[in-house]
């Protein structure tokens, strides 16, 4: 089976050869540069979700 590494053709860096995400990152990822019009609304399951978490990070904060 063919793994992410031989799909995508990254290119050399430090990473290589130790752990150096922040190489890695600079390196391969190119930023997105247009606006949000991709994202769709909110969905119901995740804006429960998202209540809840901010419910459990209140009762949680120091």
């Amino acid at each position: 089976m063919e793994t992410l590494i031989e799909k995508k053709k990254f290119e050399p860096g430090v990473w290589e050869s130790s752990i150096n995400t922040s190489d890695f990152v600079k390196t391969n990822v190119t930023p997105y540069l247009g606006d949000a019009s991709f994202l769709s609304r909110i969905s119901a399951k995740t804006k429960a979700l998202w209540e809840k978490s901010k419910q459990e990070l209140t009762r949680c904060a120091f």
